[in-house]
């Protein structure tokens, strides 16, 4: 599922009519059939593999590992109605990764309720690891995804005329000028490109060198001086990729382009995706990581032509983060990513540079549950013009198409950047500053200071002319002036603001409320291991706090609720069953007053780790019971959240560290979502839909600590 980001995006062969090899296969044996597939799958091919496997099938249809094998192969060529069906042949409980293999196929196909079902089956195995934490992201994503209830996910309105896409791929898009460049990928010998002009269709001839003017392209930065960053690919029958790419600098078009020679770019590494972002190139790589994922990371261009000390971004995830684009006009740096909350596969956000404090998700206009991969922005019509896979008329599979649509962000104030990589004409031979480890250092976990330099024009929201369909978010519709609002982030709630970045150093600080840094203030972050971390499941009286509004924040903070519901205990009993009586009053003493009580804990746990100068990073997640309508309870638990929340901030301590960027939230709110079925959502029955202790216990908040890291100032 990750050959995208691995290279095997740069070689797909989809011409299932090439399938058809040697000997008929129906005069072969199982095992013939069986050694035939593994050896395609060992050389690459994967839809050979899939066809051997589909035949050997046919004679043992009872062969379980079999049959989970080619689904995976169906996923990795991106069939996923065929690897959907193969997977509802396998039996339940034959083995856990079955399901997880269904709840990403579903998510894929933007099936996203029958998505969480398989997801919740697979976590409820208690599996570990890598696809632990996928089917985590997952089963969030889906249940994000369906919130939405996005009217045009999947839409190939955006796709661009046949005169510019074709039954291959198109990939790779970038501006030189007003002409969009692009990259057509072909399965022929040469393995070569066509570079295709936007506007006047003129294909470049290919090269017959098998050298590095054979190599693959898969992305391309330009510099002043008609200078270049270029990401060339070699094939790899021995690695587990396809492709492994390098990053080149070409000093003109008719110079022979150079490997940058830093440790991040060794034949060992997978390095690609270059953008320049005033004298800083940022790109993608697998460098440091032991499971190959993709991470986004900087570095600075020097006036030698050599590069500085590589720095890991902080909007990095534990999945993949590929792509990156940063347009200087307006600030924005857009990138794509399959290990944040999204419709599915690699979705495309936007970010502001240098300050990367919010990360936006760009909707359904522009995300798919297929993958939605390279922006980049059109220099005139403010839309983004990018690749995805998702199906377009009766093709269900198969290629990358180039989309466009319309992006509508905040706009972002003017800062100083260097508008110029400085790039000499000749390289000297001065060596380039070392990467050092292969795990980040301090220093290179740490976002550079702002570069000086001329600040860059900014558009007015008065020149966005470009109409935007409204995207329907947990909130509601988008505000009226056009503006994204980020993935966890409540517009409406007083000082809101999330990040979605995954790692456990990341601390967040608001834009409208960091504090003025000092010159030669520093900020550093390493991560603290921290025992007994505490959590807080706190609960709520029914349509409380705030009844009766569509607000999505709250008047009152938490105790102050949960001294009203405590209150009404009486009239719970009254109205419950008398053989029910004792669990509820068992539910008042334990859940709620208790949970009371491990939230102040709480409180008082963070109050000791802000003063002791740590990063922390909270999750506050929100739920409803079904009774109500699914908006009025996704507000509905946007307001629980929000008056725990407020609880939390009404310490002078915590206040200030929020403030400041020491605290920051991660906002889940999933309305009725969670909700279990065998809760009565009827108005007329009250006994179950209100009283119950099985409704009381679905209205709820819950708080967990996701990251401690020690801040340091220098």
């Amino acid at each position: 599922m990750n050959q995208l980001c691995n290279g095997g995006l740069l070689s797909m062969s989809l011409l299932w009519v090439s399938l058809l090899l040697t000997a008929p296969a129906s005069a072969q044996t199982y095992g013939a059939l069986t050694e035939a597939a593994r050896a395609a799958e060992a050389a690459g091919d994967r839809p050979g593999a899939a066809y051997y496997y589909a035949e050997a099938l046919l004679r043992r249809p009872d062969d379980h590992e079999l049959r989970l094998r080619l689904a995976r192969l169906y996923i990795d060529l991106y069939e996923y109605r065929a690897a959907d069906r193969e997977l509802r042949k396998i039996p339940d409980g034959y083995r856990s990764a079955r399901d997880y293999y269904l709840g990403y196929v579903l998510q894929a196909l933007g099936k996203y309720k029958p998505a969480s079902y398989a997801y919740r089956r697979y976590l409820t195995a208690r599996p570990s690891g890598e696809y632990y934490r996928a089917a985590t992201l997952g089963l969030e994503s889906v249940q994000w995804a369906y919130q939405q209830r996005a009217r045009r996910l999947n839409a190939t309105a955006g796709r661009l005329p046949d005169l510019y896409n074709s039954e291959l791929s198109e990939v790779a898009p970038y501006f030189e000028g007003d002409d969009l460049n692009y990259y057509v990928l072909r399965d022929e010998g040469t393995q070569h490109n066509e570079v295709v002009d936007y506007i006047r269709r003129e294909a470049q001839p290919p090269s017959t060198d098998r050298g590095v003017d054979a190599l693959r392209l898969s992305g391309v930065a330009l510099l002043p001086g008609g200078a270049r960053i270029l990401s060339r690919c070699r094939p790899e029958s021995s690695s587990d990729r396809p492709y492994r790419c390098q990053l080149y600098l070409q000093q003109s078009i008719n110079s022979a382009p150079k490997p940058l020679k830093a440790s991040f770019n060794r034949k060992r590494t997978h390095t690609t995706h270059p953008t320049i972002a005033g004298h800083k190139l940022i790109f993608a790589t697998d460098e440091g990581n032991e499971r190959g994922s993709m991470h986004l990371w900087e570095v600075d261009l020097l006036p030698n032509g050599a590069v500085g000390k590589a720095r890991k971004l902080p909007i990095s995830t534990e999945g993949n983060d590929i792509t990156p684009y940063y347009d200087a006009a307006t600030g924005w740096l857009y990138f794509a990513s399959d290990g944040r909350v999204g419709y599915g596969g690699y979705d495309i956000y936007a970010t502001p540079y240098p300050d990367m404090d919010t990360v936006y998700h760009l909707g359904a206009e522009i995300n798919s549950s297929y993958h939605d991969i390279w922006p980049t922005r059109h220099p005139i019509v403010d839309s983004l013009i990018y690749t995805s896979n998702r199906p377009f008329e009766s093709l269900s599979y198969c290629c990358f198409d180039l989309y466009q649509a319309p992006v509508s962000l905040p706009e972002l104030p003017p800062r100083p950047i260097a508008s110029e990589a400085p790039i000499a004409a000749t390289p000297s031979s001065d060596p380039p500053m070392p990467l050092g480890s292969t795990t980040p250092t301090l220093d290179e976990q740490t976002p550079s200071a702002r570069p000086s330099g001329t600040p860059r024009p900014s558009t007015t929201t008065a020149e966005r002319t470009t109409s935007v369909a409204r995207v329907d978010t947990p909130g509601g519709s988008r505000p009226a002036s056009g503006q994204r609002t980020p993935i966890d982030h409540n517009p409406e709630a007083t000082g809101a603001t999330t990040t979605e970045a995954t790692g456990t150093t990341t601390t967040t600080t608001p834009p409208s409320e960091r504090p003025a840094v000092r010159p030669g203030d520093r900020s550093i972050t390493t991560e603290v291991m921290v025992e007994d971390l505490p959590t807080a499941m706190v609960y709520f009286d029914n349509d409380y706090p705030d009844p009766d509004t569509r607000r999505t924040t709250s008047t009152v903070d938490y105790p102050t609720s949960a001294a009203d519901y405590l209150r009404a205990q009486p009239e719970y009993v009254r109205q419950t069953p008398a053989v029910e009586r004792e669990a509820i009053a068992t539910f008042f003493e334990q859940r709620v007053r208790g949970g009371l009580r491990d939230l102040v804990a709480a409180r008082a746990w963070l109050e000791s780790r802000l003063q002791a100068g740590q990063g922390i990073r909270l999750r506050l997640s929100g739920f409803a019971s079904p009774k109500s309508k699914s908006d009025y309870n996704l507000a509905l638990s946007r307001r629980r959240i929000d008056s725990v929340r407020r609880y939390l901030l009404q310490s002078p301590t915590v206040a200030a560290a929020y403030r400041s960027g020491q605290l920051t939230f991660e906002v889940n709110p999933f309305g009725e979502v969670e909700a279990s079925r065998s809760v009565s959502d009827s108005q007329q029955d009250i006994s179950n839909s209100i009283y119950s202790v099985g409704a009381a216990s679905e209205r709820r908040v819950a708080l967990e600590v996701l990251a401690v890291s020690q801040v340091l100032t220098r």
